[in-house]
């Protein structure tokens, strides 16, 4: 698994861009990995998230009125109004 790891970052910064922290811990979601979508969305106070996925399309974002996870669809639709 180091090894791993180590490659995913090796590859991050040679893309120019590298691997960072959050610094913003979320834990709504049973899946550890669906939680890893919403932290950096917070982190980067992003205003929403476009995905599929029922886990995170079902998030509450703990009050945040601010942030939404929608669907493509409805992603779509809002995009050709």
């Amino acid at each position: 698994m180091e090894d791993c790891l180590a490659l995913l970052v090796d590859i991050a910064d040679a893309s120019g861009r590298g691997v960072v922290e959050t610094g913003v811990t979320v834990t709504d979601c049973d899946d550890f990995e669906h939680n890893r979508a919403p932290e950096c969305a917070l982190a980067c106070d992003a205003v929403m998230i476009v995905s599929d996925d029922d886990d995170l399309v079902r998030l509450s974002w703990r009050g945040c009125v601010t942030k939404f996870v929608v669907n493509q669809l409805d992603c779509e639709k809002v995009a050709e109004v």
